[in-house]
């Protein structure tokens, strides 16, 4: 009795073209993950906390236009001249735009009257927002 057989090939198999091997490092260049928290524009996605330090200390204004309907943060409506659009100048990527909310200024947070108290300090102050929708 003879134990060697013929091994098939499989049907189509013979018309398939020759397939050359990848370099893992060439499949890292193919193939880029997705950052979490970041959109294409390289802004942070609508949701997500940012947070930026300024100083305050010589006095200057923010200069950012608020409103506080919610009770617990501030939705910047605009930005002008002041530290923040300093600060946008010199961060383009991670800039306070209009519909960001100011959630915390200093560990502060959820209490209006204390938050709007602690930005009016001269002083540093370490702000927390969350990137409103684009």
């Amino acid at each position: 009795m003879e134990n060697s057989f013929k091994k098939d090939t499989l049907p189509g198999a013979a018309s398939l073209p020759a397939v050359e091997p990848i370099e893992p490092q060439a499949v890292s260049q193919m193939v880029q993950p997705a950052k979490a928290d970041t959109a294409a524009s390289g802004r942070s996605k609508a949701g997500s906390e940012y947070t930026i330090t300024l100083d305050k200390t010589g006095g200057e204004r923010l200069g950012i236009d608020v409103d506080n309907l919610d009770g617990v943060t501030l939705l910047i409506e605009s930005v002008n001249a002041g530290l923040v659009q300093n600060w946008n100048t010199r961060n383009p990527d991670k800039s306070v735009r209009p519909g960001d909310r100011l959630v915390e200024v200093n560990g502060i947070r959820d209490d209006l009257v204390k938050l709007v108290d602690e930005c009016k300090k001269d002083k540093i102050l370490t702000i927390k927002f969350v990137v409103g929708k684009d």
